[in-house]
């Protein structure tokens, strides 16, 4: 089975999520389609971006934590 390749975003598009992701941890279905036809890009990919995206502000947050202990 083949590895599926890398999705790369450009500089438009992860402006535009990371800008979402500020406001917003967590998208509706709705918000999420519209964020996906807005952007040209599959709604299985922005909430695949998003995902990602929580899991490292996690371990951001978990490290600063660690920093500041």
């Amino acid at each position: 089975r083949k590895k599926k390749t890398r999705t790369v975003f450009s500089r438009g598009q992860i402006f535009t999520l990371e800008s979402t992701f500020d406001s917003k941890r967590y998208l509706s279905s709705a918000e999420r389609a519209g964020l996906a036809m807005n952007l040209k890009i599959s709604e299985g990919q922005v909430k695949i971006w998003f995902q990602n995206r929580r899991n490292k502000w996690k371990k951001q947050m978990a490290g600063d934590l660690n920093c500041s202990a």
